[in-house]
């Protein structure tokens, strides 16, 4: 498939779960998107661009969802809480793979193809292994450049909002944390 999507549900803190599906998003060269409590979303540098945290804005763009159906999906972890989300996915035909340790039902839409009941890292580990034996190279994506465009445009939308607005107020508050923050550190709001 040349044009899929990783889906990083909820899931606990593993580094090398989240190393591993980056490997993968960068190989396979498909976006990821991560859910808030993906533990993905905070935890990528500025090279990881692939790592896509405004999707829910995405999502709500009609024209870019209908130029951009993939032809697959991996889904890891829970459930996602985006609602844009979830309608995404009851909306398209692609054919979806959940991936989790005990071949969980995290499917609320009912629309997966398979669920695979394997250790996640693992997964993307023989995946990653197989891509490579077969010497398979994929060309810079076209694809992965539209879904990292349209989230560098919704983040400098979104810190023009926040930054527009009269502090103190939940967003910019968070947001000041988050600049402030060492990096690496762990917060809980």
């Amino acid at each position: 498939y040349d044009n899929g999507i990783i889906i990083a549900g909820p899931m606990e803190y593993d580094r090398d779960l989240s190393s591993s599906i980056k490997k993968l998003s960068a190989i396979l060269k498909y976006p990821v998107f991560a859910d808030g409590l993906s533990q993905l979303r905070f935890n990528t540098n500025q090279k990881e661009k692939n790592i896509i945290s405004n999707f829910n804005s995405i999502l709500k763009v009609e024209q870019f969802i209908e130029e951009h159906n993939p032809d697959a999906i991996l889904q890891f972890g829970r459930t996602p809480t985006s609602s844009a989300l979830e309608g995404f996915l009851d909306e398209t035909n692609a054919p979806r793979y959940l991936v989790n340790t005990f071949g969980d039902k995290f499917d609320p839409t009912r629309n997966a193809k398979v669920i695979l009941a394997i250790e996640p890292k693992y997964f993307c580990e023989h995946l990653i292994s197989n891509i490579k034996a077969q010497k398979i190279i994929r060309q810079k994506s076209t694809w992965l450049k539209d879904f990292v465009r349209a989230d560098e445009i919704s983040e400098k939308i979104k810190e023009r909002i926040i930054g527009k607005t009269k502090f103190p107020n939940e967003a910019s508050i968070i947001s000041e944390i988050l600049n402030l923050a060492p990096s690496g550190s762990n917060i809980f709001i």
